[in-house]
Protein backbone atom coordinates (compact mmCIF):
# COMPACT_ATOMS: atom_id res chain seq x y z
CA UNK A 1 0.00 0.00 0.00
CA UNK A 2 1.45 3.42 -0.93
CA UNK A 3 2.31 5.87 1.82
CA UNK A 4 -0.01 8.84 2.23
CA UNK A 5 1.60 12.26 2.38
CA UNK A 6 0.60 13.93 5.64
CA UNK A 7 2.70 17.13 5.51
CA UNK A 8 1.02 20.43 4.67
CA UNK A 9 1.94 21.86 1.26
CA UNK A 10 4.42 24.73 1.36
CA UNK A 11 3.33 27.94 -0.42
CA UNK A 12 5.25 28.62 -3.62
CA UNK A 13 7.45 31.72 -3.46
CA UNK A 14 7.13 34.07 -6.45
CA UNK A 15 9.47 36.79 -7.57
CA UNK A 16 8.38 40.42 -7.98
CA UNK A 17 8.81 40.07 -11.75
CA UNK A 18 6.54 37.02 -11.82
CA UNK A 19 3.87 38.82 -9.77
CA UNK A 20 4.03 41.89 -12.04
CA UNK A 21 3.62 39.72 -15.15
CA UNK A 22 0.63 37.90 -13.61
CA UNK A 23 -0.98 41.23 -12.71
CA UNK A 24 -0.53 42.53 -16.27
CA UNK A 25 -2.08 39.39 -17.74
CA UNK A 26 -5.07 39.58 -15.39
CA UNK A 27 -5.57 43.30 -16.20
CA UNK A 28 -5.44 42.67 -19.97
CA UNK A 29 -7.86 39.75 -19.69
CA UNK A 30 -10.24 41.92 -17.65
CA UNK A 31 -10.08 44.70 -20.25
CA UNK A 32 -10.87 42.26 -23.05
CA UNK A 33 -13.81 40.76 -21.12
CA UNK A 34 -15.28 44.16 -20.27
CA UNK A 35 -14.81 45.94 -23.61
CA UNK A 36 -14.66 43.07 -26.07
CA UNK A 37 -11.61 44.63 -27.71
CA UNK A 38 -7.91 44.55 -27.05
CA UNK A 39 -6.24 47.87 -26.18
CA UNK A 40 -4.32 47.79 -29.49
CA UNK A 41 -7.52 47.18 -31.45
CA UNK A 42 -9.26 50.09 -29.72
CA UNK A 43 -6.44 52.47 -30.58
CA UNK A 44 -6.17 51.14 -34.12
CA UNK A 45 -9.87 51.73 -34.76
CA UNK A 46 -9.38 55.49 -34.40
CA UNK A 47 -6.95 55.44 -37.27
CA UNK A 48 -9.25 53.40 -39.47
CA UNK A 49 -7.92 49.88 -38.76
CA UNK A 50 -10.63 47.24 -39.07
CA UNK A 51 -9.27 44.86 -36.45
CA UNK A 52 -11.49 46.03 -33.58
CA UNK A 53 -14.16 43.49 -32.71
CA UNK A 54 -16.53 45.76 -30.75
CA UNK A 55 -18.35 48.74 -32.21
CA UNK A 56 -16.52 51.86 -31.11
CA UNK A 57 -18.20 55.22 -31.68
CA UNK A 58 -16.31 58.43 -32.36
CA UNK A 59 -17.14 62.13 -32.29
CA UNK A 60 -15.48 64.39 -34.87
CA UNK A 61 -14.89 67.89 -33.47
CA UNK A 62 -13.69 70.61 -35.81
CA UNK A 63 -10.52 72.27 -34.51
CA UNK A 64 -11.46 75.78 -35.68
CA UNK A 65 -15.15 75.96 -34.66
CA UNK A 66 -15.16 73.45 -31.80
CA UNK A 67 -18.46 72.06 -33.16
CA UNK A 68 -19.13 68.40 -33.95
CA UNK A 69 -20.08 66.62 -37.16
CA UNK A 70 -23.84 66.05 -36.83
CA UNK A 71 -26.41 64.31 -39.02
CA UNK A 72 -30.15 64.87 -39.36
CA UNK A 73 -32.91 62.39 -40.21
CA UNK A 74 -33.20 64.12 -43.61
CA UNK A 75 -29.61 63.16 -44.41
CA UNK A 76 -28.27 66.69 -44.02
CA UNK A 77 -24.89 67.05 -42.32
CA UNK A 78 -24.26 70.16 -40.24
CA UNK A 79 -21.91 71.36 -37.52
CA UNK A 80 -23.53 71.66 -34.08
CA UNK A 81 -22.18 72.26 -30.57
CA UNK A 82 -20.77 69.00 -29.24
CA UNK A 83 -23.14 67.12 -26.94
CA UNK A 84 -21.94 63.96 -25.18
CA UNK A 85 -25.50 62.54 -25.32
CA UNK A 86 -26.16 63.25 -29.02
CA UNK A 87 -26.28 59.96 -30.95
CA UNK A 88 -26.42 62.08 -34.13
CA UNK A 89 -22.78 63.01 -33.41
CA UNK A 90 -21.56 59.44 -32.96
CA UNK A 91 -19.94 57.63 -35.88
CA UNK A 92 -18.18 54.32 -36.42
CA UNK A 93 -16.03 52.83 -39.15
CA UNK A 94 -17.40 49.91 -41.17
CA UNK A 95 -16.53 48.01 -44.38
CA UNK A 96 -13.14 46.53 -43.55
CA UNK A 97 -12.92 44.80 -46.95
CA UNK A 98 -11.07 47.66 -48.60
CA UNK A 99 -7.31 47.41 -48.47
CA UNK A 100 -6.50 51.07 -49.14
CA UNK A 101 -7.51 52.33 -45.68
CA UNK A 102 -10.79 53.94 -46.82
CA UNK A 103 -13.97 52.81 -45.07
CA UNK A 104 -17.58 53.77 -44.58
CA UNK A 105 -18.36 56.15 -41.71
CA UNK A 106 -21.74 55.16 -40.26
CA UNK A 107 -23.86 57.29 -37.92
CA UNK A 108 -25.19 55.68 -34.76
CA UNK A 109 -28.54 57.50 -34.73
CA UNK A 110 -29.62 57.24 -38.37
CA UNK A 111 -27.64 54.16 -39.42
CA UNK A 112 -26.68 56.09 -42.57
CA UNK A 113 -23.19 56.63 -43.95
CA UNK A 114 -21.37 59.86 -44.75
CA UNK A 115 -21.22 60.53 -48.50
CA UNK A 116 -19.95 63.26 -50.78
CA UNK A 117 -23.05 64.26 -52.76
CA UNK A 118 -21.22 65.41 -55.87
CA UNK A 119 -23.03 68.70 -56.33
CA UNK A 120 -20.98 71.56 -54.93
CA UNK A 121 -19.02 68.87 -53.07
CA UNK A 122 -21.58 68.93 -50.26
CA UNK A 123 -21.61 66.02 -47.79
CA UNK A 124 -24.77 64.17 -46.72
CA UNK A 125 -25.72 60.82 -45.25
CA UNK A 126 -27.19 57.94 -47.24
CA UNK A 127 -28.05 54.26 -47.00
CA UNK A 128 -24.78 52.43 -46.34
CA UNK A 129 -25.76 49.61 -48.70
CA UNK A 130 -26.25 51.90 -51.71
CA UNK A 131 -24.30 50.52 -54.66
CA UNK A 132 -23.26 47.54 -52.54
CA UNK A 133 -21.36 49.86 -50.19
CA UNK A 134 -18.63 50.20 -52.80
CA UNK A 135 -19.28 53.75 -53.96
CA UNK A 136 -16.01 55.66 -53.50
CA UNK A 137 -17.85 58.89 -52.60
CA UNK A 138 -18.90 57.07 -49.41
CA UNK A 139 -15.41 56.00 -48.33
CA UNK A 140 -13.23 58.00 -45.95
CA UNK A 141 -10.02 57.70 -43.98
CA UNK A 142 -8.22 59.77 -41.39
CA UNK A 143 -4.89 61.43 -42.10
CA UNK A 144 -2.87 62.33 -39.00
CA UNK A 145 -1.64 65.93 -39.19
CA UNK A 146 0.14 66.05 -35.84
CA UNK A 147 -0.32 64.27 -32.52
CA UNK A 148 -3.97 65.25 -32.05
CA UNK A 149 -5.32 66.71 -35.30
CA UNK A 150 -6.65 64.72 -38.24
CA UNK A 151 -8.00 65.44 -41.68
CA UNK A 152 -10.80 63.27 -43.02
CA UNK A 153 -10.18 62.35 -46.65
CA UNK A 154 -12.67 61.10 -49.24
CA UNK A 155 -11.68 58.28 -51.60
CA UNK A 156 -13.37 59.71 -54.69
CA UNK A 157 -11.86 63.16 -55.05
CA UNK A 158 -9.63 62.68 -52.83
CA UNK A 159 -10.65 65.78 -50.94
CA UNK A 160 -10.88 66.68 -47.27
CA UNK A 161 -13.94 67.19 -45.07
CA UNK A 162 -14.42 70.85 -44.10
CA UNK A 163 -17.37 72.79 -42.61
CA UNK A 164 -18.92 75.54 -44.68
CA UNK A 165 -21.39 78.32 -43.88
CA UNK A 166 -24.49 76.17 -44.51
CA UNK A 167 -23.27 72.59 -44.31
CA UNK A 168 -20.24 70.37 -44.55
CA UNK A 169 -18.24 70.01 -47.74
CA UNK A 170 -15.12 68.43 -49.14
CA UNK A 171 -12.34 70.58 -50.49
CA UNK A 172 -9.14 69.91 -52.40
CA UNK A 173 -7.45 72.92 -50.80
CA UNK A 174 -8.16 72.75 -47.06
CA UNK A 175 -7.75 76.04 -45.24
CA UNK A 176 -5.85 75.82 -41.95
CA UNK A 177 -7.61 74.36 -38.95
CA UNK A 178 -11.04 74.53 -40.62
CA UNK A 179 -10.23 71.16 -42.23
CA UNK A 180 -8.66 69.71 -39.08
CA UNK A 181 -10.54 67.51 -36.64
CA UNK A 182 -10.07 66.05 -33.21
CA UNK A 183 -11.50 62.59 -32.86
CA UNK A 184 -12.78 61.48 -29.46
CA UNK A 185 -14.05 58.08 -28.45
CA UNK A 186 -17.68 57.94 -27.30
CA UNK A 187 -18.85 54.99 -25.22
Amino acid sequence: MPEIETRAAQPRRRSAKSLAMSSAIVAAAGYILITGATPAASAASASGDASASAVIYWAFRNVLSGDCLTTYASGAIRMQPCDADAKAQEWHWINPDRTDGYRLLKNRWTGKCLRMEGREDRVGSYDCDAFGGNLSTMHWKTVLMDGTRYRIRNAYAPDYLQPGPDGVYVTHLPIGDSANWRIARRD
